[in-house]
């Protein structure tokens, strides 16, 4: 049967996860060699190479989006070349691209119930989830395709938080729900706006208020937007639980 295959390019050990994970006919990820190929019933044997690059240019913008915050991915994944295999005769390659590859170690984290059960669940284990959620929720999708940007600049921090702001309802849903307090995300915002805090890295370009007395620092801000997201996408799919990483290599654990 004609087929067309994505060939990937990115960090091996984001594409080997995948490949561990994403096992369905209408995203399958698999590793063929050194290489990885994505298969997927969106892929219409009649559509164009043009068409496939972009079905597949959006599933990878949501696929990256997940593993920089599920596996703190440093790389997005991105097409490497495009193959289309027909029913009879060689198959015809398009594109190409190449994207350099980190190394990474990955953790596991180890989950206690209420009833103090133990249970030990990798990051990765998140991401079928939130690809699902993104199918048919724009705020989900939104903050993914976001996080696929490897530069995190106070914008697109704040796209990510009015996002999660859309989507739950209001900022004072974020204190509520015990995700962060209202002065974090005030002091988030304040400095983000402020010209006299940032310069040209503000999303204003006139300074609308007093500046805050004490900036946040940007690793300050991506660190809270990151977890902020961590705990709203986790509220969706799992119950209210605690939390502690585990590092699956060696290594002393840290809270998430």
């Amino acid at each position: 049967m004609a087929e067309w295959i994505v060939k990937l390019a990115g960090d091996p050990s984001d594409l080997r996860v995948l490949a561990g994970i994403l096992s369905a006919p209408e995203l399958r990820l698999e590793q063929e060699g050194e290489e990885f190929a994505l298969r997927s019933t969106a892929f219409a044997p009649e559509m164009t190479n043009e068409e496939v690059v972009r079905v597949a240019d959006e599933m990878l913008a949501l696929i990256s989006g997940a593993c920089c915050l599920a596996l703190d991915a440093r790389r997005p994944i991105t097409i490497h070349y495009v193959i289309f295999i027909p029913d009879q005769g060689p198959g015809e390659a398009y594109l190409e691209f190449m994207e350099e590859v980190h190394a990474r170690d990955s953790i596991s984290i180890t989950i206690f119930d209420e009833q103090g059960s133990v249970q030990v669940v990798k990051p990765s284990d998140s991401i079928s989830e939130w690809l699902t959620l993104a199918s048919h929720n724009q705020s989900v999708a939104m903050a993914l395709r976001l996080l696929r940007n490897s530069d995190l600049s106070w914008v697109n921090l704040y796209r990510i938080l009015d996002a999660i702001v859309s989507d739950v309802g209001g900022t004072e849903a974020i204190a509520q729900q015990g995700w962060a307090s209202n002065a974090l995300v005030r002091l988030f915002k304040h400095t983000a706006n402020s010209v006299a805090a940032l310069g040209e890295e503000a999303r204003h370009g006139a300074e609308q208020t007093q500046p805050p007395k004490k900036p946040m620092l940007l690793s300050e801000a991506r660190t809270f937007i990151l977890g902020l997201a961590h705990s709203w996408l986790r509220s969706k799919t799992s119950p209210s639980q605690s939390i502690q990483s585990v590092p699956s290599s060696g290594g002393s654990g840290a809270n998430i």
